[in-house]
């Protein structure tokens, strides 16, 4: 039902209803278009978006006017809220994937800008779901020196491992496969590729150089792949037996399975993909294991 139906629901009010284009600048922004091009960039980038999500909705929901997804989604909430009821979890006071599945479609709502329909209903109108995803999110593991390896694990996924594999996936791309697939996705026609991806990848190689300057130095790609072995290194050997802190998904497996999942799970190849399928096989098997215990069969991999 989550998958299958609130996440095209909650889909239809962050990038169809958004007369602003606001969700679509953020994406922009986060793959690294100039601030100066957002205004030239996002409204026919809108244009191709829309169709190709509105098709994608229909063909899972229907064709269905605004007040009936509104209504779609009142119904969805009715039962997760009526379900939860006083308890901590679904199935009490312990997580289990169904509170990781559910509370991963919501906290994309929550606790990622803009403001929409959907996320204004929950805040408004739902004050158990969102008191339910702040407790999962806020949930301490059982020892303080678990949950500050934690924390160190989150920082290093996020602000160093994510940058490396953005190295290997953008910049070492000498045929801007990775653009082109970007552009693809978001509706360009295969006419106008030619001539759009090379001045696209030039603008979005110098903002992530940048970036990645920025947060890392600037290196040679030896040092760059000699960092990436490390930090793979390192996620390797903490893993425990099922996940990093033992049977149960905590918030350091959704930061690192986030970081391996875009190389692991989406085209094209490059020396960051390669190498985790090829040298730690232990870190293909957790993401497998995290991608079915969380998302089940409804996981789509490109």
């Amino acid at each position: 039902m989550v998958e299958n139906h609130t996440a095209f629901v909650m889909y239809r009010f962050k990038a169809i209803e958004d007369p602003n284009n606001e969700f679509l600048e953020l994406i922009l922004q986060e793959l690294g278009c100039p601030t100066a091009l957002l205004p030239i960039v996002v409204t026919p980038a809108g244009w191709l978006l829309r169709p190709k999500a509105n098709k994608r909705i229909t063909a899972t929901i229907g064709q269905f006017p605004v007040e009936d997804f509104k209504d779609f989604l009142r119904k969805d909430l009715n039962t997760y809220r009526d379900l939860l009821g006083d308890k901590k979890y679904f199935f009490g006071d312990e997580i289990s994937s169904a509170d990781c599945t559910v509370f991963a479609h919501l906290a994309t709502l929550l606790y990622i800008p803009p403001n929409n329909y959907a996320k204004e209903t929950i805040l408004d109108g739902y004050p158990e779901l969102f008191n339910y995803c702040n407790r999962i999110r806020d949930t301490p593991l059982p020892s303080s020196r678990n949950e500050a390896i934690a924390r160190t694990i989150e920082r290093t996924a996020e602000n160093h491992t994510v940058l490396l594999m953005r190295q290997f996936k953008v910049i070492e791309d000498p045929n801007n496969e990775f653009v082109k697939m970007f552009l693809q996705e978001f509706g360009c026609p295969a006419a106008f590729l030619p001539t759009l991806t090379p001045f696209v990848a030039y603008m979005m190689k110098r903002k992530v150089c940048k970036r990645i300057t920025a947060s890392i130095g600037q290196l040679s790609t030896e040092d760059f792949k000699q960092l990436l072995r490390m930090d793979l290194d390192t996620y390797r050997d903490l893993l425990g037996d099922k996940f990093l802190f033992g049977d149960e998904v905590s918030s350091a497996d959704c930061s690192v399975f986030s970081a391996l999942a875009a190389i692991l799970y989406i085209p094209p190849d490059n020396y960051a993909k390669e190498l985790v399928q090829e040298q730690y096989p232990q870190l293909v098997a957790y993401c497998n294991r995290f991608r079915d215990t969380v998302f089940g069969k409804d996981f789509i991999e490109k």
